[in-house]
């Protein structure tokens, strides 16, 4: 029986670490003696990758949900595809600019992302039902957008100020 001490790091870190363990032992004592890993590292490790995967399954189950719902409000299969556009892009962009700048996805970053998909739709599904009320009443798509950002156009800028700030504070 071995037991190491590992300082505490991000967890997804881990699974990497006991492949190089699992190599090492093998490179130095063979196959002849077996080695079974136990304690809280590999069930962290376990546990935080199953949650990374399975997180990225929830967003594309939620993505293809969403865009069905978006299409059945908007009684429209192009409005509805081209509604998901300003929620998926800034999702979109974060990650690629976490994938270019090296930073690790882990739970809370992924936690932060459908949050902030969550957000987007709910603006998206307040915009578009504003706008096809304001355009139904009027029929000028200027007007009704106009219109639609005078009303619940502020209601979403103190949520997102709101939100913003409250986000930021987790960065400290």
């Amino acid at each position: 029986r071995l037991t190491l001490i590992v300082p505490w790091a991000d967890a997804i870190l881990f699974a990497e670490f006991l492949r190089q363990l699992d190599e090492s032992y093998e490179q130095f004592v063979g196959q002849e003696y077996a080695m079974h890993q136990t304690g809280v590292v590999p069930i962290f490790a376990t546990m935080f990758a199953s949650m990374i995967i399975s997180t990225v399954y929830s967003y594309l189950f939620a993505t293809v949900a969403i865009t069905l719902m978006m299409i059945m409000l908007l009684r429209n299969v192009a409005d509805g595809l081209l509604s998901m556009v300003p929620n998926l892009l800034p999702v979109m962009m974060m990650i690629s600019a976490m994938v270019l700048a090296g930073l690790p996805m882990d739970i809370f970053t992924m936690l932060l992302g459908s949050i902030a998909l969550g957000l987007s739709i709910d603006d998206t599904v307040h915009f578009m039902h504003g706008f096809k009320r304001n355009f139904a009443i009027h029929g000028d798509a200027p007007r009704a957008v106009e219109e639609t950002l005078m009303s619940t156009g502020k209601a979403f800028m103190v949520t997102t100020v709101v939100l913003f700030f409250g986000f930021m504070t987790y960065t400290l």
